[in-house]
């Protein structure tokens, strides 16, 4: 028969074999939550991220847009400077790229010039439409 201090001792060490098994079970279950949240992170950081490159792409695109619509304003509004029979003083250039169209706005001195003004917008913005806005007079 076994003496009461090597039952005592047996069972200490079985009771702390159980207690280490159970937190060894815990740590697991602590480690696949925490392995959980990290993935789900992962996932929710990668969505952002994904929504953000669409934002940039987006603006850049506006950009680009924008930096097209300010040269073809600029061809327009240059080429009707530097045609002396127009007086380009009064007139507004617009340009839309993604409706391809070109708007003149303001005044000329004469209906001449009215028709020059458009025949020059229409000679230089190739593949656009050109509205004619202009008002005759001062």
């Amino acid at each position: 028969m076994k003496s009461p201090t090597t039952t005592r001792t047996a069972l200490g060490v079985a009771l702390m074999a159980s207690a280490l098994m159970a937190c060894s079970d815990r740590a697991k279950e602590d480690g696949s939550e925490a392995a959980h949240d990290a993935a789900t992170t992962a996932e929710k950081v990668g969505d952002v991220a994904q929504d953000v490159g669409r934002d940039v792409a987006g603006a850049a695109t506006d950009a680009a847009q924008s930096a097209k619509d300010t040269v073809e304003t600029l061809d327009v509004k240059a080429a009707l400077i530097i045609d002396s029979r127009v007086d380009a003083s009064g007139i507004d250039v617009d340009t839309d790229q993604t409706t391809k169209l070109v708007v003149l706005k303001g005044h000329v001195p004469t209906a001449d010039q009215k028709a020059l003004a458009e025949r020059i917008a229409v000679d230089k913005a190739v593949g656009y439409r050109v509205r004619n806005e202009l008002t005759v007079g001062r």
